[in-house]
C-alpha cells in the first residue's frame, strides 16, 4: 500500500471505528440483548468482529494459556493496537487515562456499559485511589479482569536478555498496591475462628492474581506515530500462569516472579 494511502486509511479507519461504528451499536445493543446473549454489541465484541476481523483482517492466535476470569492481566505495551487486542482477547476492562478515552468517546461509552473501561486522571489519582476503584470493580463484576500495562509507556525493545531486562522497566505503583492488599488481607486473623467462615459471619479474604499476556506484531498492525496500518498481520498471544501476590514474602520477590513469567512468555511469543 502506498504510504500516503496508508495514512489516509489509518486516519479514516480510526475515526470510523472509534466514533462512527460505536454509536449505532449503542442504539441496537438493548434490542440484541433482549433476543440473544451474544456479546456482539459489547465493546470486546465490537473490537473483535468489526475492527480485528474486518477492517484490519488480523489473524490472532492464542498459542498458550487462557485469560483468567478475574484479577489483573498484564500485557506488553507496543502501540494503540494494544487497546484493541489486549482487552478484546482477554475479555478485560482496560485501565487508561481519561485523556485517551476522551479521544474515543463513543467507544468509551460502549465500554462503560459492560464494565470494559476504567479511567483515571494522571497526576490527580494516586495508586491507593486507583486500587480502591479496582476493588470496587471486582466487587461488582465477577467475570471481567482488569487490564493493566505495567510498562507505563509504549516500549519498542526488540529483545530481552533476561528477566531483569524487563523488571527495571516496570512501573511499580499499582503492582505494589496489589501485593500490599493481598498480604494484608491474608495475614488477617479473625478472632471468631474457623467456624465463623462456615457460618458466613465474615467475608472470606481473597487475593487478586496477576497474569502476564504477551503478544507480538501489534506495532506492525498499527503504528499510530507513523499513521501506518498493515492488514492481515498474524499476532500470537501467550498467557502466563496466574501469579498470586500473597505467595511472596516481599514485594521484590513478587516483581521477580512477574518478570520471570514475562520473559518466558515474551521469548515464546517472539520465537514462533
Amino acid at each position: 500500500m502506498h504510504p500516503i494511502i496508508s495514512k489516509i486509511y489509518c486516519v479514516f479507519g480510526f475515526i470510523t471505528c472509534s466514533w462512527i461504528i460505536p454509536i449505532p451499536f449503542l442504539i441496537i445493543r438493548p434490542i440484541v440483548k433482549q433476543i440473544s446473549n451474544s456479546d456482539f454489541c459489547s465493546l470486546c465484541g465490537t473490537l473483535k468482529y468489526i475492527i480485528m476481523d474486518h477492517w484490519l483482517n488480523a489473524k490472532v492466535v492464542i498459542v498458550k494459556g487462557a485469560p483468567m476470569k478475574t484479577g489483573f492481566i498484564l500485557p506488553n505495551h507496543r502501540s494503540f493496537a494494544d487497546f484493541i487486542i489486549d482487552p478484546g482477547y482477554s475479555n478485560g476492562c482496560g485501565i487508561g487515562r481519561w485523556e485517551a478515552f476522551w479521544c474515543l468517546l463513543p467507544t468509551y461509552w460502549l465500554g462503560l456499559i459492560d464494565s470494559h473501561c476504567l479511567s483515571f486522571t494522571r497526576g490527580q489519582t494516586d495508586r491507593h485511589q486507583l486500587y480502591t476503584r479496582c476493588k470496587h470493580h471486582f466487587n461488582t463484576t465477577t467475570d471481567r479482569p482488569l487490564v493493566v500495562w505495567p510498562e507505563g509507556t509504549r516500549l519498542k525493545y526488540l529483545g530481552l536478555k533476561s528477566p531483569n531486562s524487563i523488571k527495571r522497566l516496570f512501573k511499580p505503583g499499582l503492582l505494589k498496591s496489589i501485593w500490599e492488599d493481598a498480604v494484608a488481607t491474608l495475614t488477617y486473623k479473625p478472632l471468631i475462628g474457623v467456624g465463623g467462615w462456615e457460618a458466613g459471619k465474615i467475608d472470606i479474604p481473597v487475593q487478586h492474581p496477576v497474569q502476564v499476556m504477551i503478544s507480538n506484531n501489534k506495532e506492525v498492525l498499527l503504528n499510530e506515530k507513523k499513521l501506518h496500518v498493515q492488514r492481515g498481520v498474524e499476532i500470537q498471544i501467550v498467557f502466563g500462569d496466574p501469579i498470586y501476590p500473597a505467595d511472596y514474602e516481599t514485594f521484590d520477590q513478587f516483581i521477580d516472579a512477574i518478570a520471570c513469567e514475562w520473559y518466558t512468555a515474551y521469548k515464546l511469543a517472539h520465537d514462533i
